[in-house]
């Protein structure tokens, strides 16, 4: 008996990657601002709002952490939804928990100001309901994943 592997539609398979994908330009214009202006003016954002924050003067931290956590870990997710590695689904999944995380963290500290984080917070949320769906878990097993010789 031949095991097929799970077929996923196509607007799923499409709609995941979109997500992930569709952080990586926010994430790379909030870390070029922030990393090259870590005043914040160029995003008309005071370091006052980071008063609240040890160790944290200017907006350099926070620059970098859009470019690696919302801006490099999204392409690379990517990379191991599309290629099935056994860490995609769990990276993915982890994204939308760091997402929804960052989310809240931004409402504690400075409120509801923007309508990035309803954006943010929508992704986020949208992202964790996908990545729950069976039909994806499913096609993220690497197990069900089709053989092919010679290629990892």
């Amino acid at each position: 008996m031949t095991r097929t592997s799970p077929r996923l539609p196509l607007s799923i398979i499409a709609l995941l990657l979109l997500l992930v994908v569709g952080l990586a330009p926010g994430g790379l214009y909030g870390a070029v601002a922030f990393i090259t202006d870590p005043s914040g003016a160029s995003l008309g954002v005071s370091t006052a709002l980071l008063a609240r924050l040890p160790f944290v003067k200017d907006f350099l931290l926070p620059g970098f952490f859009l470019l690696g956590v919302m801006t490099i870990a999204p392409v690379v997710i990517v990379v191991g939804l599309w290629r099935r590695r056994a860490w995609g689904w769990p990276a993915a999944l982890a994204l939308s928990a760091v997402l929804i995380a960052w989310l809240l963290f931004e409402i504690w500290m400075f409120g509801l100001t923007a309508p990035i984080q309803f954006v943010t917070g929508a992704l986020g949320f949208v992202l964790l309901g996908l990545c729950l769906l069976p039909s994806v878990r499913a096609f993220s097993r690497v197990d069900a994943a089709p053989k092919t010789a010679g290629l990892a």
